[in-house]
């Protein structure tokens, strides 16, 4: 874990320096090793540092983190103290390596600590081997009014950076619902193989659209981009990655018969 953790950090260098260079036409060894040191955090790559801290932890706290999965009073302790950093003054962040963890207003993060819960969570569903449970599907749906009822009162949408409770929480029922869907989508034989190469190449999606979106902000003007435009460009960065994952990953089949 600890190896695929460091890939992920490498992943964020490339895609900030990436951003820094095609986004900003910015490039020098300063900003370089502002971002190796992480001082500075490009936009749209810094969800890869957030997988990278989060692997990161669970190696560091794997006991207490088994001890969790395993003891729901110590869950529930678990996400109700991750979730109180959401009330923290996120003004007086002013280091970018903490917020990474507790959160800042500096930049868009994903602070780990704040979003842990959903990992916390998934170890439960995972061990427990959760599938579908109205029990689950009542408390996810009470996430989602809740975030609804929140947004209408407030007249827009509760603070996503930094995270707030409302943000989180709302976060529970959509992860549900989605964690449901993809039950549902494994059924269906053609479209879980296609998924199934996405999901076990990841990483390389996630880079290499990323690299693919920076550069062209050299030729378009993000301005002009009509809804059309915008399908089609989504459509050719879709095709194009999956073109060159078939060029440079094998089928698992293939892999198991040689």
């Amino acid at each position: 874990m600890i190896k695929n953790s460091f890939k992920i950090l490498v992943a964020f260098y490339i895609s900030g320096i990436s951003y820094r260079l095609f986004v900003n036409d910015s490039f020098n060894f300063h900003e370089i090793l502002n971002i190796v040191l992480l001082f500075d955090i490009p936009g749209y790559s810094e969800f890869l540092l957030s997988f990278f801290l989060v692997i990161l932890f669970s190696v560091i706290f794997s006991g207490y983190i088994r001890e969790a999965i395993l003891n729901k009073w110590l869950i529930l302790f678990s996400i109700s103290l991750c979730l109180s950093f959401t009330f923290i003054d996120y003004f007086l962040v002013n280091i970018p390596q903490v917020g990474l963890i507790i959160g800042t207003t500096q930049y868009s993060a994903f602070p780990v600590i704040q979003y842990f819960p959903l990992f916390l969570l998934g170890g439960l569903f995972a061990h427990r081997q959760v599938t579908f449970s109205w029990m689950y599907t009542a408390l996810a749906g009470f996430a989602i009014i809740e975030f609804i009822i929140i947004a209408l009162i407030q007249g827009g949408v509760p603070s996503r950076f930094p995270p707030s409770a409302s943000w989180i929480l709302g976060s529970f029922g959509l992860v549900y619902f989605y964690y449901v869907f993809s039950i549902l989508i494994d059924k269906i034989p053609c479209v879980a193989e296609s998924l199934r190469n996405i999901g076990s190449n990841v990483l390389y999606w996630l880079l290499t659209s990323n690299i693919l979106i920076f550069s062209l902000t050299l030729r378009i003007d993000r301005n002009s981009l009509t809804p059309e435009k915008t399908l089609i460009i989504y459509a050719i960065i879709v095709f194009v990655v999956y073109y060159l994952s078939t060029m440079i990953t094998k089928p698992e089949r293939a892999l198991q018969r040689t």
